[in-house]
């Protein structure tokens, strides 16, 4: 198996932590408060990121990367 350096992904990684700090950010804002900041956590599914249910108005969405 090749190792791969950290130069070759540094794109890839700026971009994820790009978008997960900008969805972190949405649920801050529209989740209610939990223990040690539960509700700004990003999930890991086969297609890639996502958060749980958000509630906004008299609607909830989700947001997946």
């Amino acid at each position: 198996m090749a190792r791969i350096s950290p130069a070759t992904w540094r794109d890839t990684y700026a971009t994820l932590a790009y978008v997960g700090a900008d969805r972190r950010k949405t649920r801050l804002a529209l989740a209610p408060m939990e223990n040690h900041w539960w509700q700004v956590a990003l999930y890991v599914t086969s297609r890639g990121l996502t958060t749980s249910p958000m509630p906004y108005g008299n609607f909830s969405f989700s947001v997946e990367v």
